[in-house]
């Protein structure tokens, strides 16, 4: 089973941007990308898990985009990263991406997001407490948790330096048994094919 991702750009699909993107998706989670220059409606209609709109992008290609439920990504540029189009301010936003950021960096962000959405997305269907749930979808749901428990755990421990040393000792113990339990799940999952496809609208 695949999750849907909206990269609203201009560009197109094979441009660089759009690549550098691509890229900062992790490998490791089962996504399905789609690259198109106007909001559409997901192939499935099961809803987008996430949409990322490129500041490039007319204001009237994502108008629509206010009906969606998914968390929505701003992918703007330094100094003005947080200019919007008329009607839309950075609270319409879960959070504002500059597009000069490194992949590395670009692929951690995104990746704290994307644990965050599939935790609603599974929330939202019931998926964790429901009985019909699948074993590989139980697996997903706590990496996922885990994912976001590591990474917000990580940043705690890098702005922790004037943090008293027993609570950075703390921490720093829950990003390791975090790690350690996600070890020890990838270890006892079966093997599974898995990756991020691309697909242009």
């Amino acid at each position: 089973m695949s999750y849907p991702v909206l990269l609203l750009t201009p560009e197109a699909a094979d441009a660089p941007w759009t690549r550098r993107v691509r890229t900062a998706f992790p490998a490791d989670l089962p996504l399905e990308v789609t690259v198109a220059p106007a909001f559409l409606a997901p192939p499935d209609g099961r809803g987008w898990l996430m949409v990322l709109v490129d500041s490039h992008t007319p204001p009237q290609a994502f108008a629509d985009l206010r009906l969606a439920p998914a968390p929505r990504l701003w992918l703007g540029q330094a100094p003005n990263l947080a200019v919007m189009p008329h009607g839309w301010t950075p609270a319409d936003w879960l959070d504002l991406l500059d597009r000069a950021w490194p992949t590395s960096k670009l692929a951690f962000v995104l990746h704290q997001h994307l644990g965050d959405a599939y935790l609603r997305w599974v929330r939202g269907r019931g998926l964790v407490r429901s009985p019909h749930a699948s074993a590989d979808e139980l697996q997903r749901a706590i990496n996922n948790a885990l994912t976001g428990l590591l990474g917000n755990a990580a940043l705690a421990v890098d702005g922790a330096a004037r943090m008293p040393p027993p609570v950075q000792r703390r921490l720093r113990s829950i990003v390791e048994l975090s790690a350690e339990l996600r070890d020890l799940l990838a270890e006892a999952a079966p093997p599974e094919a898995s990756g991020s496809r691309l697909r242009a609208a």
